[in-house]
């Protein structure tokens, strides 16, 4: 999989004049103040804050390009990779100086660190003791030449004799961001630099490198955390016992591609999309679909100390469209919303999903480990973690295995948990969308899902004026809705101040008409003393469900229906309204 990413991302970087500015046209520096010693011994400083909310900076400095290009490449790869020992100066080279803040006021920062970390970017040699890293550096110095030391002493002078006056200056150091330290040079000392420090440090563990031919190959970093703590990661029946061993340019362009990786998740967006076909790399928000088809990798990424691969999965033929469009229908007749229309596009029926549904927690929890999911709901939560899996299958990927059966049940579940909580208009909304997929994928037309003619019925029959009629129930259908009107009205019939509609939740998942029949008459004991003799639209509809005896099992969701629908003995007829 990473093969294939580094191969169209390298392809991506031959399209750019400069291979580095597929890099620097996303990376953002740290927070801090930065400053820039030119050739003339004056200064600029720049505040850089990227705000985390908005996912941009704060400010653009005018100077904001030749910041990116110094700060690029005067990066430690880790903070376990430095150049100063101790781990206060955290720049790589001597033509840039990086310490935090916190390090002025905690003593750690004196003239003491200042001239270990110039020694140490001076004389390279003077601190490696590995046999590896001395014939690392040799190559190097071999390719870009010695450290030239009158520069170093120069940059060093200026450190130790103006970075504790800065403050005098209107430089802050009171915060605990960065300041970091840039002298103007020709950029090309700045990569030359980078290199000095970067292909001795470049390879995970030196320890596993070998020598083939003509070229050494290494452990990657990325990723990877071989380590002498970490002895149980070694793969001991093997004559090597590291998982993968690069050359130095494989390795460069895969730190490279882990680079843009981190700009993109900085930024917000988590979905990579390889476009194996196009030799397209594409970065998107969580939850945010190709806008074309795609057939290709899906990489799932995540910020830490370094970015991580979360999930990564080959989409054979994604497809941007749905077929057949699915139609979110208002089937309970309830209040016109805007969601209620035809979706042709996946993004668009996926927003739906995840606002509707899980009160827009899906997108943002894909991927997210079980126990660090934020959702304060048990239900959603629980649904999230059943359902998300087949619903990114599904809408990712084009796998439909069982996916009415799964959205069905999980909308069906969250109207329960909606009820039980009060909110009957979101609880609309689930019951409507679950209905609707249930109909668009198990049989269209066939189905007859029309409530609004089992309310037509039940209506003409409630308020028929004959007396002599006989009215009866007709289907097991028009009877669980017949049920969940019945239910609703005699739950409001309670004087009790909060009237909780979790007290309706038992009828919904019985499983026996008989006991349902029992239940019932307990309410009807129990509120009877408020309804009057003569109500002909109760007294009708509870002979009805009386008589009524069921041809197949009892269907709990059924029941959903009637209660969430509008009140058909509350409800006013146009001779009702004339009366008054």
């Amino acid at each position: 999989m990473l093969k294939e990413c580094l191969e169209v991302f390298e392809r991506k970087m031959e399209e750019h004049e400069e291979p580095d500015d597929i890099i620097l046209e996303g990376y953002i520096p740290a927070d801090g103040t930065y400053v820039v010693v030119k050739t003339d011994g004056s200064i600029t400083h720049n505040e850089i804050k990227f705000d985390k909310k908005a996912k941009r900076l704060e400010t653009i400095p005018h100077n904001y390009e030749d910041l990116k290009f110094y700060d690029y490449h005067s990066r430690l790869l880790s903070i376990d990779k430095p150049q100063d020992p101790k781990k206060i100066v955290h720049s790589n080279n001597y033509l840039s100086f990086w310490v935090k803040k916190e390090n002025f006021r905690n003593g750690k920062f004196n003239e003491e660190a200042i001239d270990r970390y110039f020694q140490a970017v001076k004389a390279p040699l003077e601190k490696y003791k590995k046999v590896q890293e001395i014939v690392l550096y040799k190559e190097v110095e071999k390719e870009i030449g010695v450290v030239d030391e009158m520069i170093v002493e120069k940059h060093r002078k200026w450190i130790i004799e103006n970075i504790f006056d800065l403050e005098m200056q209107g430089i802050p150091i009171h915060n605990n961001d960065y300041l970091k330290i840039f002298f103007e040079v020709p950029r090309e000392m700045y990569i030359l630099e980078e290199k000095r420090y970067l292909y001795v440090k470049l390879f995970n563990n030196n320890d596993y490198n070998l020598r083939v031919k003509d070229q050494i190959i290494g452990l990657p970093g990325d990723n990877l955390g071989y380590n002498s703590k970490k002895p149980y990661l070694e793969q001991r029946s093997r004559k090597i016992s590291v998982s993968t061993l690069l050359s130095k340019k494989e390795t460069l362009l895969q730190k490279k591609f882990f680079e843009y990786l981190m700009n993109q998740v900085t930024i917000g967006k988590n979905n990579i999309y390889v476009d194996l076909e196009y030799k397209m790399i594409s970065a998107k928000e969580k939850g945010e679909l190709p806008d074309s088809n795609f057939a290709g990798l899906f990489l799932q990424i995540q910020k830490g100390t370094e970015v991580k691969i979360l999930y990564q999965d080959n989409i054979v033929a994604y497809k941007s469209t749905l077929q057949p469009p699915f139609y979110f229908e208002n089937i309970l007749g309830g209040k016109a919303e805007d969601e209620y229309k035809i979706y042709s596009e996946k993004r668009d029926l996926q927003r739906i999903i995840n606002d509707i549904f899980f009160s827009n927690y899906l997108i943002l929890n894909y991927f997210t480990a079980p126990e660090d999911l934020s959702i304060s709901d048990a239900d959603v939560k629980r649904n999230i973690l059943k359902i998300r899996g087949a619903i990114f299958a599904w809408l990712y990927k084009g796998q439909f295995y069982e996916i009415e059966k799964i959205l069905w049940k999980t909308g069906i579940d969250l109207a329960k948990n909606s009820i039980k909580k009060g909110y009957l208009l979101k609880a609309v909304k689930q019951f409507n969308l679950a209905i609707s997929f249930r109909k668009h994928y198990e049989g269209g037309e066939s189905m007859k899902y029309s409530y609004e003619d089992i309310n037509k019925n039940l209506r003409q029959k409630m308020n028929e004026e004959s007396e002599n009629a006989e009215w009866k129930i007709e289907s097991d259908r028009e009877y669980f809705f017949a049920v969940g009107q019945l239910i609703k009205y005699l739950l409001s019939l309670s004087k009790a101040n909060d009237k909780m509609h979790s007290l309706a939740n038992p009828f919904f998942n019985m499983k026996d008409q008989q006991q349902l029949k029992n239940k019932l008459q307990q309410m009807f004991k129990k509120y009877n003393y408020v309804i009057k003799l003569g109500s002909k639209r109760f007294d009708r509809l509870y002979a009805m469900v009386w008589k009524y005896e069921l041809e197949n099992v009892m269907d709990g969701d059924e029941i959903i229906a009637g209660y969430l629908s509008s009140n058909l003995i509350y409800e006013k007829l146009k001779e009702d309204i004339n009366n008054e």
